[in-house]
């Protein structure tokens, strides 16, 4: 791993380097200068630090501006775009951090995840969708409704009823691939998103599949629930 210290000195040499060699162009090429030699290496010396502070402060500002982008959107709760980075230094190591943090910071969990679930909620998926959008990646929405929830929550009351939107949840995470997307709306409604999918009869034949899965009994306390069926519809 190449230090950040490193890699400026080796700038500051360079640039060294290069002033040397055209001076020494300058004295051989017209020996009438060599008075003014000193005040051209001091000169020329200042010159070589100052360009070397700017390069040095273009290559922090340009790899620090997208990871100070990153932290204000964690801030505010959203999850931003993994940064991209080949660094392999001190501000490459620092890209890591702030990319863990996009999936493991508190703030963005409870922003972009479903509180009874866990499952993704609508904000992330909106901004799944608006950054998939832009790089024109094929999609499928499969949207999944429950039939029969609402007599769960009357007759069972609501723990019962978030008992089985948890076991719904899960059997749907069995469905899905890791790129894709898992999302609770609200209520009983459920949402896929199928990543680089667009073949419809492939979609159909995914979420029959998934119908299937959902609609098997379901043992809560002892009791069997039967009558919560699943219904979807694809985009």
């Amino acid at each position: 791993m190449k230090k950040l210290s490193t890699r400026y000195f080796i700038l500051l040499i360079a640039l060294v380097g290069i002033f040397a060699i055209a001076i020494a162009a300058v004295y051989f090429a017209v020996p009438s200068l060599a008075a003014w030699l000193i005040p051209l290496l001091t000169v020329g010396l200042l010159l070589n630090l100052f360009i070397a502070a700017k390069a040095v402060a273009w290559d922090i500002n340009t790899t620090l501006a997208p990871a100070k982008a990153a932290i204000h959107e964690i801030a505010q709760g959203n999850k931003p775009q993994p940064i991209e980075t080949k660094r392999q230094d001190e501000l490459g190591d620092f890209i890591e951090v702030v990319n863990e943090m996009m999936g493991g910071h508190k703030a963005v969990k409870e922003a972009n995840s479903d509180p009874l679930t866990g499952l993704a909620n609508r904000r992330h998926l909106e901004q799944r969708l608006e950054a998939e959008a832009k790089n024109a990646t094929p999609l499928a929405l499969i949207f999944i409704d429950l039939d029969g929830f609402k007599p769960i929550n009357d007759t069972y009351g609501h723990e019962a009823g978030d008992i089985a939107l948890k076991m719904v949840a899960e059997r749907l995470g069995t469905c899905v691939r890791d790129h894709d997307v898992l999302c609770r709306l609200g209520g009983d409604e459920f949402v896929i998103l199928l990543v680089g999918l667009n073949n419809r009869d492939v979609v159909k034949a995914r979420g029959d599949k998934i119908i299937e899965l959902v609609n098997q009994p379901y043992w809560i306390d002892t009791v069997s629930y039967t009558h919560l069926r699943a219904h979807e519809t694809d985009s």
